[in-house]
Parts: structure tokens; C-alpha cells; sequence
């Protein structure tokens, strides 16, 4: 390489020498001249190194470890939960209160009006400001089809002829306040003069009076998104109405008596988007003992009382919802 170079710096130079005067080819000044080109071409060649490549990107993280099914002892406590909340759900709330730790004087909520959502700074958000896909229970979760063969309506009123009313109650303020555009973390409110942060919470769920049924779509809770917050959220400024529970309750008490329904009629809890993974592993183990698969639409049931039920009952929020 060096070589070539060389060359064509010297035909470059008898090119443009002879221009000049060709009976100067051999002089010292073409000499001269040969040289500091030859040096020139040194330097720059010296001053100008190829930059090294970049260092390889580190590879992606690896995935999420397999689940797999509930060990024993997470078998064990969940079984024991839902055998204590299969009994609870046949006797009267005064009865199991004195089984709480600590002790209640009864197992009823304290939360029994919308006030309450209020005052703990939850917000029913607009219906035009919820997302569009939330309110197709087909495309968007997958439910529709199932719904129908259980001989519920498959719809969100939001369109002809539907019955489920999808909800957004958020803990931050809503799109219609006008105050809504204070950051997040700048959103503050007081209960008894103590000051709380809002958290960002959202729940977004279904309810169907008419077919007895409360679905949950979305659950995020303040415990999670209050955490994320910049500076976090700390435990002792999160709401003490927090549980999906009883704002779900709360806004089924609200639309049961705006429509002179039946409070009780409460004949299907439905959870989608099930993503916890020791409930995913407590399934898992459920099916296993049974020797199923965990299968599409229609799956499998558990029967009330049996060992698998209970597991499913003490680590679902939906079932313990349903208490």
C-alpha cells in the first residue's frame, strides 16, 4: 500500500513538473520536492487513524423465568385463606369481624357511600374520556364470545342493545376538573388535616345490574402506582380506601338503585388480564392436581369446597372481592 502511494505521488509530480519546465525533472529542487511529499504523506497518514468500532451493544435481559406451579407452602396459604373466606361468605358480617386480626366488630367495609370516593380523592372519570378499546369486550379482551355462552350480554351500553357499563375511577384529579393539569405528583388533598399525595391509581371495570355481573378490566392499584411516582408516594400518605373491592362495590351500590335492581344479584365475578404470577402458579398447581391443562373458553370448574377452590379463592382478588 505504502508502495502505490509512493508512486503516485511521484507521477503526480513529474505531471505537474513538466508543465513547468521539463528540463528540471532531475534537479535537487524535484528532489526536494519528492521528499517533503513523501514526509507529507507520513504525517498525514500518522496523523489520521481509523477509529476503532464501536463496542458491541450488552444482549437484551433474558425473559421472565417459567411459571411454574405453587410449592407448598404458597399452596398452603392460599388454601387456608379461601377456606376462611368460603366460610365468611355463609354466616353474617358480626359474626366473622371477630375473626379478623385484629379483631373487627364486623366484617362489613366502612365505605358505604360515594362520598367516600370523594373524600379519598377517587374520581369517576367521563365515558367520552375513556379508552375507545375498553368499551369492545371482542377485539379488545377477548370476552365477548364467553359472555354470550353464559347468557350474558356481550355489550357495552355504549352501543345498541348493551348492558355493561364500563367505569374508570382514578386517584388523581379528571379530565373535566379544572385543575387537572397540576402534575400528578403535585396533586394533594386532606382527609381529618392530614395531607395525602394522589397516587395515579386506576381501576376500570364493568357492571351489568341486569345479568348479575362485575367485571374488572383494569387494576392498577395505589400501592403500585404510588411507587412510581417522582419523588415516590410513601406509605403512610397512601388512601385508606385503596381496594378495588370497594370502589367496585360502592359504584354497583350507585347504579343497582338508579336502576331499582337487586343489590344481591351479584351471580358472576369476572377477572381479565390475569398477570400476578403466583396467581398464574396457584392455577397452575389447581390444574395439575386435577391432571387439566389450563385450556381456552370453556375451560374448567373447581367445585365449591374443594381444595383446589379454595387456593383459587385466597390468592383471586376476584373471589375475594366477592366477600
Amino acid at each position: 500500500m505504502w508502495i502505490t502511494r509512493l508512486f503516485g505521488l511521484v507521477a503526480l509530480l513529474v505531471i505537474v513538473t513538466g508543465e513547468i519546465c521539463q528540463d528540471c525533472l532531475v534537479d535537487a529542487q524535484t528532489a526536494s520536492n519528492l521528499t517533503i511529499l513523501e514526509h507529507l504523506d507520513k504525517v498525514l497518514v500518522a496523523g489520521k487513524p481509523q477509529p476503532p468500532p464501536p463496542a458491541p451493544r450488552p444482549p437484551p435481559p433474558p425473559p421472565p423465568a417459567r411459571i411454574l406451579p405453587a410449592d407448598d407452602e404458597v399452596w398452603k396459604k392460599c388454601r387456608e385463606k379461601g377456606c376462611m373466606l368460603s366460610w365468611a361468605m355463609r354466616y353474617e358480617d358480626s359474626q366473622v369481624g371477630t375473626y379478623y386480626v385484629p379483631p373487627r366488630p364486623t366484617a362489613a367495609s366502612p365505605y358505604q357511600s360515594l362520598s367516600d370516593l370523594a373524600k379519598w380523592f377517587w374520581f369517576r372519570w367521563p365515558q367520552a374520556s375513556i379508552r375507545e378499546e375498553y368499551f369492545d369486550f371482542n377485539r379488545a379482551w377477548g370476552i365477548g364470545h364467553a359472555l354470550e355462552e353464559l347468557g350474558v350480554n356481550p355489550y357495552a351500553d355504549e352501543y345498541e342493545g348493551g348492558e355493561n357499563r364500563v367505569h374508570s375511577v382514578d386517584h388523581k384529579l379528571p379530565p373535566d376538573d379544572p385543575y387537572h393539569d397540576i402534575p400528578v405528583a403535585d396533586q394533594k388533598y386532606k382527609v381529618n388535616d392530614k395531607t395525602y399525595r394522589a397516587t395515579a391509581a386506576s381501576f376500570s371495570f364493568s357492571l351489568n345490574p341486569k345479568d348479575g355481573v362485575i367485571i374488572g378490566l383494569n387494576r392498577e392499584s395505589p400501592k403500585a402506582t404510588g411507587k412510581q411516582q417522582e419523588p415516590p408516594v410513601p406509605d403512610d400518605q397512601m388512601p385508606e380506601l385503596t381496594q378495588f373491592s370497594d370502589v367496585a362495590w360502592l359504584s354497583w351500590d350507585d347504579m343497582v338503585k338508579e336502576k331499582n335492581g337487586d343489590l344481591k344479584n351479584i351471580r358472576y365475578l369476572i377477572s381479565v388480564l390475569v398477570v400476578n404470577r403466583e396467581t398464574v402458579s396457584v392455577v397452575l398447581r389447581a390444574s395439575e392436581n386435577r391432571g387439566w391443562g389450563v385450556d381456552d373458553w370453556p375451560g374448567h370448574i373447581f367445585e365449591d369446597g374443594s381444595p383446589e377452590m379454595h387456593a383459587i379463592m385466597g390468592k383471586s382478588r376476584s373471589f375475594q372481592e366477592g366477600l
